[in-house]
């Protein structure tokens, strides 16, 4: 898992969550990527 931000609920489609906060919708379906990637 990885900290979530705003602006990766637009290219996840997954809910937005405030930053530091994880996506439940994306640990498990993308790769590690730099915050703010």
């Amino acid at each position: 898992m990885r900290p979530y931000g705003p602006a990766e609920s637009v290219r996840t489609g997954a809910p937005a969550a405030p930053p530091g906060h994880l996506s439940v919708a994306d640990k498990d379906t993308l790769p590690p990527l730099p915050i703010g990637a």
